[in-house]
C-alpha cells in the first residue's frame, strides 16, 4: 500500500521539494550578503564598479541574467512553459548578493524569485503545467526565506503574475507548503524573529489610509516611470560599471541608502533612523542608478522601503507617531507599485502579528492600486484571460476528458476518442481516418505533447484525438465507437 495518495505525491513534488531548493539557496544567499555587508563603506564606490564590469561581461553571456528578475520568471511562466535553466538559479543568486554587498541598492526578493524558480527546475517537473508550479514555489519558498512572511511570500508569487486584481489560486495550497518549507529552513539555522521588528502598534485613523492611499498611488506611478527614464538613459557598456561606483558613492555618503536598506526601515519603525523624507529621496536615487543600469537588483524591496519611509514623512507631517504610518505606507507603495495588494496586507499581518492595521490596509491597499495603473513589471498580463499559459492548460485540460463520452456546448460537440492497439486507426494517417460530415480533428495528445493535426501524420497507440463538429454529428459518432 502507498504511503502518500495521489495529492500527497503532488504536494510532496510541487510544494515541499522545491520549497527546500529554494529556501536553502535563499539561505546561503543570506550567508554570503551578510559576510559582503562587512565590506567597509570606503571601499564601495570601487567595489561597485568591479561589480558593474563583472555584471557586464557576465550579462554577454547569459542575458537572462540582467534585471530584477520578476519579469523573466513572468515570460517562463506564460509563454517559456514554466521553464528556466536551473544552472542560473545559483548564479543569479551570486550575482545579486555580490550588487547588493558592494555598492549596489534594490530588492532580493525578484531575483531569489527568479533563482528559486530556476533552480526548482532540477526537479524535472513532468509537463508544463508542473513546470510553472515549481517555477512559482522555488521561488515563494525562497522569498518567504528571506522575508520572514511565508503566506505573504505565497500570495505574492501567485499574484504578482498578473497586473489586474486576479491571483492564481489554483496553485496556493503547493506555493503555501514550499513557502513554509523555505521558511522553517531558514528558522532552523536563524531562528523565527521577524524581519522588521514592530513595537507599540496602535492603528492610526481612518482618514489618514485615505490621505495616504492617492499619495502612495502617485510615487508609485513616479517610480515606474522613473525607471523606464533611467532604462532608456543608462546604456552602453560603460553604463553599469559607472551607475555601480555612483550607487556605491551614494550608499559611503548615506548608508541606509546601501544594499536592501531594511536596517534603516526597521531603525524608523522603531523610532529612530534617519530624516525619513530624506531616505525616501537617497533610496529612490540609488535604485534608479542600480535597477535602471540593469544590475541584477529586484523592486519588491525597493518598494518596500520607500513605501515605509513616504508613510513615516506623512506621518511626521500629521503628527502620527509610531510603527502604524510606515507599515500602512509600505502596504500602499507595494500594492500599487507591483500590483500585490492582498500579498501585502497578509505580509503585513505576519509582520505585526496583530490584525490592528487590517481595516486601515486593506483601504490604503486597494484604494491605492485602484488609483495606478503604472506597475514595476511590465511584461504582467491584465488576468488569466490574457495568459498563453492558461489557454495551454485548458487545451491539455481537454485529454482529461472520459474517452468516448461527448461533451456538448451550444451546437458544437466534443468527444476525446483513445487509439489503443488493434483499433481501425492505430498506424493510419489522419487523412484516412473516415469522419462524418462536418467533424474535423482538432488536437493529437501524444504522452505529454499536443500535436497540430496534420493529414499526413499517422496515429500511434496510446494517442488521444480530440473530436469537434456539430454537436447531432459528434453524438452519433461518440455512439457507435
Amino acid at each position: 500500500m502507498e504511503l502518500l495518495g495521489e495529492e500527497g505525491r503532488r504536494l510532496l513534488r510541487l510544494g515541499l521539494l522545491p520549497g527546500l531548493l529554494g529556501g536553502g539557496l535563499a539561505v546561503a544567499f543570506r550567508l554570503l550578503l551578510d559576510l559582503l555587508l562587512l565590506v567597509p563603506p570606503l571601499a564601495l564606490p570601487l567595489a561597485g564598479g568591479a561589480v558593474g564590469l563583472f555584471s557586464a561581461w557576465l550579462y554577454r553571456r547569459l542575458p537572462d541574467l540582467r534585471g530584477g528578475g520578476v519579469d523573466r520568471v513572468l515570460l517562463a511562466y506564460h509563454l517559456g512553459q514554466g521553464r528556466l535553466p536551473p544552472r542560473l538559479g545559483p548564479l543569479k543568486a551570486l550575482l545579486t548578493a555580490l550588487t547588493l554587498g558592494l555598492g549596489g541598492s534594490g530588492g532580493q526578493e525578484g531575483p531569489l524569485l527568479y533563482a528559486g524558480g530556476a533552480l526548482a527546475q532540477a526537479l524535472r517537473p513532468r509537463n508544463p503545467a508542473e513546470a510553472r508550479a515549481v517555477l512559482l514555489a522555488g521561488g515563494a519558498a525562497a522569498i518567504a526565506a528571506l522575508f520572514h512572511t511565508p503566506l505573504g511570500a505565497a500570495f505574492f508569487a501567485a499574484e504578482v503574475l498578473y497586473r489586474g486584481s486576479a491571483l492564481e489560486g489554483r496553485l496556493l495550497g503547493y506555493l503555501a507548503v514550499a513557502a513554509i518549507s523555505g521558511y522553517g529552513l531558514q528558522s532552523l539555522l536563524f531562528g523565527t524573529h521577524p524581519l522588521l521588528p514592530v513595537q507599540g502598534l496602535e492603528a492610526p485613523p481612518l482618514w489618514f489610509a485615505l490621505a495616504l492611499a492617492p499619495l502612495a498611488a502617485l510615487g508609485a506611478f513616479a517610480l515606474a516611470r522613473g525607471l523606464a527614464w533611467s532604462r532608456a538613459r543608462l546604456q552602453g557598456p560603460a553604463a553599469l560599471p559607472l551607475a555601480l561606483a555612483a550607487s556605491g558613492t551614494l550608499a559611503l555618503l548615506f548608508p541606509p541608502a546601501r544594499g536592501t536598506s531594511y536596517e534603516g526601515l526597521a531603525a524608523l519603525l522603531q523610532g529612530e533612523g534617519p530624516n525619513p523624507l530624506l531616505f525616501l529621496l537617497a533610496k529612490a536615487l540609488a535604485v534608479l542608478l542600480s535597477a535602471g543600469s540593469g544590475a541584477s537588483v529586484g523592486l519588491f524591496g525597493p518598494s518596500v522601503v520607500l513605501g515605509g519611509a513616504l508613510g513615516a514623512a506623512l506621518g511626521a507631517l500629521f503628527g502620527i507617531g509610531g510603527p502604524g504610518p510606515i507599515l500602512l505606507g509600505l502596504v500602499a507603495l507595494v500594492s500599487a507599485a507591483a500590483r500585490t495588494p492582498f500579498a501585502a496586507v497578509v505580509q503585513m499581518v505576519e509582520i505585526t502579528g496583530s490584525y490592528a492595521l487590517l481595516v486601515p490596509g486593506l483601504l490604503v491597499a486597494f484604494g491605492a492600486f485602484a488609483l495606478n495603473r503604472e506597475t514595476l513589471f511590465p511584461l504582467q498580463p491584465p488576468g488569466p484571460e490574457a495568459s498563453p499559459a492558461h489557454a495551454e492548460d485548458l487545451l491539455r485540460g481537454l485529454a482529461q476528458l472520459p474517452p468516448g463520452r461527448p461533451l456538448l456546448l451550444g451546437d458544437l460537440g466534443a468527444v476525446l476518442l483513445e487509439v489503443r492497439e488493434g483499433h481501425p486507426w492505430a498506424g493510419k494517417p489522419l487523412k484516412d481516418t473516415a469522419l462524418p460530415p462536418g467533424v474535423l480533428v482538432g488536437l493529437v495528445f501524444r504522452q505529454a505533447h499536443l500535436l497540430a493535426p496534420r493529414g499526413q501524420d499517422r496515429l500511434e497507440p496510446g494517442d488521444r484525438v480530440l473530436l469537434l463538429g456539430p454537436k447531432e454529428e459528434v453524438a452519433r459518432f461518440a455512439a457507435r465507437s
